[in-house]
């Protein structure tokens, strides 16, 4: 059955405050972090860890159009990386500027690291900005990046390596919940939030009213060793894990938990765990596996302030949530919910199928049954949105979820109008499809997203490559970036392409603006052409014609002069 057991409350706060000024800041923030316990260790906690940060702030980045490589910050798993990027961005300042000074601003700027080094930017006497190396904390990274959850690479230059999830929640004590498989061990992990600490009957119900916001689509963890580490993100891993002494924690772990699935662990910081309200970390025997990690909000408006949580989910474990048909969370548009305007738009296709040629009286009458507006137009009534909300088609199409569920109620209201009145047990398997439905939808919706990506990243990149590459070699540099749309066509064709038409579009949608365009333009036409299948190079003519095409385009558009007679008159000559 459906469902959630609760194991214990787990803290991400304090009973009585840190004794210095720095560890009280720490301490304010409600972050956890779960991985395997082969790979928690990785995580510093407030100490320092293994990422840099290079970053330029201030008004400066608005004087400066083109950055180097098209950024200026970026997160470094060494500290040379940070350094050389670090000169690299002083110089291009000082180039585009002139007239600017580097002010050591090391003690107003606060470094965590003594090797660090940061200036203030001053152009005619003003301050214009800052600049700064430095090694940074964990903790300090995953709340500054992380929106709700977020799955980031355990060793941080090992990016396609094992990865820990972080939970960036309220400062409070929660409930770590759990499902467990035929095995009786965890296959679901959840740490749950209540603002009025009201968790308990939803957890064994299974949260059966929460949703997954858009846009939190993380990559999966993989849990290979049977045993999970949740824990409060102020501690490091390696204090957590203290007990191993850098042995394999799986031995240790079967043994501390004996016949349990999960037992609570000391932090092992100094002072910390005295001062805790609930323990602050714990060990949990799961299935091996990939994990999703998703994130759920459930009653947000309740009186009791709703529920928040993260839950990691092993791919292929029956949910814990109960089957159930959608409702969009009861929102209501146009005085109708979604159970409703499914009905309406069943009988609004059965008008359409019965009445091909005349149907816009009766939709007149269909739209005053549901009393709502009828739209008109020179004809009479407008078939095309008669008995139609347009803001209830947008949200539908928009959302995967929110499309199964509204196949689901469509399912529903097509039963009913035929006379039939669905039993609890079809319901029951129309909610089950639905929320197939819903992760077949979101899942494509993913290798969409993806695959976009990839395409608009990898061609800034194979942009900057071709300063330094003939047109074969940026084929083959293409294979390996575009790696999507190479095994779906068999070419990097379609993201040379996507590389094309962003030097061709220079701020549009997001296109970055290239410097010297006229050092790439023809080696990126050459390559894009010569991947081309047969019968696409027969459609853009002939090889030279296309790059001279292309050449001019990019020219004109970047403010480059175009060779031979220039603009549009040139490219007419030439086709001449």
């Amino acid at each position: 059955m459906p469902g959630l057991e609760t194991i214990g409350p787990i803290a991400c706060t304090v009973k009585d405050e840190a004794p210095t000024e720095v560890e009280q800041g720490f301490e304010e923030e409600g972050l956890f972090v779960l991985g395997d316990a082969n790979d928690v260790h990785h995580y510093s906690g407030m100490d320092l860890g293994q990422e840099w940060l290079t970053r330029v702030a201030g008004p400066v980045n608005d004087l400066i159009k083109n950055w180097p490589n098209n950024e200026n910050w970026r997160y470094h798993p060494t500290e040379d990386l940070a350094r050389n990027m670090y000169a690299t961005l002083r110089n291009h300042i000082a180039q585009q500027l002139g007239n600017v000074q580097f002010v050591d601003a090391r003690e107003e700027i606060g470094l965590n690291s003594t090797r660090g080094y940061g200036e203030n930017i001053v152009q005619n006497g003003q301050e214009i900005g800052s600049m700064f190396f430095d090694n940074m904390a964990d903790l300090q990274l995953a709340c500054s990046n992380t929106d709700a959850i977020r799955t980031t690479p355990a060793i941080a230059a090992q990016p396609q390596g094992p990865r820990l999830a972080q939970y960036y929640t309220q400062s409070d004590v929660m409930s770590l919940a759990i499902a467990k498989s035929p095995r009786g061990v965890a296959e679901h992990i959840a740490i749950v939030f209540s603002p009025a600490h009201e968790a308990d009957l939803v957890i064994r119900e299974g949260m059966p009213r929460a949703e997954q916001p858009p846009g939190h689509t993380q990559k999966p963890l993989a849990l290979t060793s049977g045993f999970l580490v949740a824990f409060w993100g102020r501690a490091s891993g390696p204090n957590v894990m203290m007990p191993t002494q850098g042995q394999p924690p799986a031995p240790m772990l079967h043994s501390y938990l004996g016949h349990l699935v999960a037992r609570p662990l000391q932090t092992n910081v100094p002072g910390l765990d005295a001062r805790l309200p609930a323990p602050a970390a714990y060990a949990i025997r799961v299935e091996p596996g990939l994990y999703d990690v998703n994130y759920y909000e459930m009653d947000l408006d309740a009186e009791n302030g709703g529920y928040s949580f993260i839950a990691l989910s092993r791919q292929g474990a029956p949910p814990f949530q109960p089957a159930r048909v959608g409702n969009a969370g009861g929102k209501v548009i146009g005085g109708m919910s979604l159970a409703d305007y499914a009905m309406m738009q069943c009988e609004r296709e059965q008008i359409l199928m019965r009445q091909q040629m005349n149907s816009g009286p009766a939709l007149g009458q269909l739209c005053a049954k549901y009393k709502q507006p009828v739209p008109q137009n020179a004809m009479g009534v407008d078939v095309g949105y008669a008995a139609r909300i347009v803001e209830w088609d947008t949200l539908i199409q928009g959302n995967p979820k929110l499309s199964a569920e509204f196949v689901a109620a469509k399912t529903i209201a097509g039963m009913r109008l035929q006379g039939i009145e669905p039993s609890p047990e079809q319901i029951q398997a129309i909610a089950q499809q639905q929320n197939a439905v819903a992760q077949q939808l979101q899942q494509a919706g993913a290798a969409h997203q993806d695959a976009n990506k990839q395409l608009f990243e990898g061609a800034v990149q194979i942009i900057e490559l071709a300063r330094t590459r003939t047109p074969e070699q940026i084929i083959a540099e293409a294979r390996n970036i575009f790696t999507i749309e190479t095994q779906r066509s068999g070419s990097p064709a379609h993201g040379l392409m996507r590389a094309v038409r962003m030097l061709k579009q220079p701020g549009y949608e997001g296109n970055p603006k290239f410097a010297n365009v006229d050092q790439v333009a023809e080696k990126i036409a050459l390559a894009h052409y010569r991947s081309m299948k047969p019968e696409d190079q027969k459609f853009e003519g002939a090889e030279k014609s296309y790059v001279k095409d292309v050449i001019a385009d990019v020219y004109e558009k970047n403010g480059v002069p175009v060779p031979g007679v220039g603009g549009f008159l040139g490219r007419f000559m030439d086709k001449l």
